[in-house]
């Protein structure tokens, strides 16, 4: 039966959580990049709007509003990917650990 190796294990571990988070930054970076994007830009409207006096200070404490909006629906959004890379994370972890030690005392324990 071979012997379990710690560092094996981490660096299969690592390798596959390098994967797995990846996969989930990819399923939000586009819509991440457009939310930082549209706020970056707002906030540089809002101000010059409000120096040049285009607007109120109502006015700009609305799209101030719109801004925050924004990035609290990012924040949901990567809220509930963080929970599901977490998950996906640890059943890697369990599936590499599980099969390793499988193989080490030679039948399906995990």
């Amino acid at each position: 039966m071979p012997a379990l190796d710690p560092a094996d294990l981490a660096a299969a571990i690592a390798a596959a959580w390098k994967t797995i988070a990846g996969g989930h930054w990819s399923a939000v970076r586009d819509l991440a990049r457009e939310d930082i994007a549209f706020v970056e830009k707002s906030a540089v409207h809002l101000a010059d709007d409000l120096v040049h006096g285009r607007i109120t200070q109502e006015q700009a404490a609305l799209e101030r509003d719109d801004m925050i909006e924004s990035l609290r629906g990012l924040q949901d959004v990567l809220a509930v990917e963080g929970k599901i890379l977490a998950q996906d994370l640890i059943n890697s972890a369990l599936g590499i650990i599980g099969g390793a030690v499988n193989r080490a005392v030679g039948f399906a324990l995990f």
